[in-house]
Parts: structure tokens; C-alpha cells; sequence
């Protein structure tokens, strides 16, 4: 069992990278990716903000908002999945060629790097 909420959802987002890597088409290799993508997301914001700052923050209008405010470190990182949403909500809707399978690898490889990056950031946290 995972020690925290925040070591708990990465376990999650390393599955869906898992999923993602096994993934026959380029559509769900990429829904899977940003799948793990938001679920590491959602292990930084709860692991950078306390209750009273959620209390006080301004309501994010997305996932990749909160993190920005969560912890300015990883402020490309919430621009850049940002600028993907529109192609994973195509793919999940079945659109033809909404995704090709070099954008779907590339997405695949760059969140395992973000995976890595947000480890890095959860541990920092519960060691401080």
C-alpha cells in the first residue's frame, strides 16, 4: 500500500505509462500517456499543497493550471500537456488520424520523463 496519496497516484500513472507502451494504436497509446500524465499531475498538487492553500487558491480552470500554481518548477511541463489536450480529447472521440503514431511516441517518451521529474518533486516533499 502506498504511503501517501501522492505515492499512490504516481503507482497510477506509472500503470497507465505501462498501458500506454503496450497500446496497439496510436490514439490510445497517446490517451493512455496523457492519462499518467494528469495522474502525476494530481500527485504534485497533492503533495505541493496544503489544505489551507487549497482553501485560498483561485479555482484552476484545468489540471495543468493547478500544477502551475502547485510548484512553479514544472510550469513548461502544465503549458506543454495544456497544448496536447485538444489532440487527446480527438483521439478519445475517434477522429480519424487525430494522432499519428511519431506524436503518440513522443508523448509516450516525454512523460516518462515528466513521471521522473514529478518522483523527484513528490520525494522532495515528504522528505522536507
Amino acid at each position: 500500500m502506498p504511503a501517501t496519496f501522492a505515492d499512490g497516484m504516481l503507482e497510477r500513472a506509472y500503470r497507465s505509462l505501462d498501458k500506454a507502451a503496450s497500446a496497439k494504436t496510436p490514439s490510445a497509446i497517446y490517451v493512455a500517456a496523457y492519462q499518467a500524465a494528469g495522474e502525476a499531475t494530481v500527485a504534485i498538487v497533492s503533495a505541493r499543497i496544503s489544505d489551507g492553500q487549497r482553501q485560498k487558491m483561485k479555482r484552476p480552470n484545468t489540471l495543468w493550471d493547478a500544477l502551475g500554481a502547485a510548484d512553479p518548477d514544472p510550469a513548461d511541463w502544465a503549458r506543454y500537456f495544456s497544448s496536447k489536450a485538444h489532440r487527446k480529447h480527438a483521439a478519445e472521440l475517434g477522429v480519424p488520424n487525430a494522432v499519428y503514431r511519431d506524436q503518440a511516441e513522443d508523448l509516450l517518451r516525454d512523460v516518462h520523463q515528466f513521471l521522473v521529474t514529478a518522483e523527484g518533486i513528490v520525494q522532495q516533499k515528504e522528505a522536507s
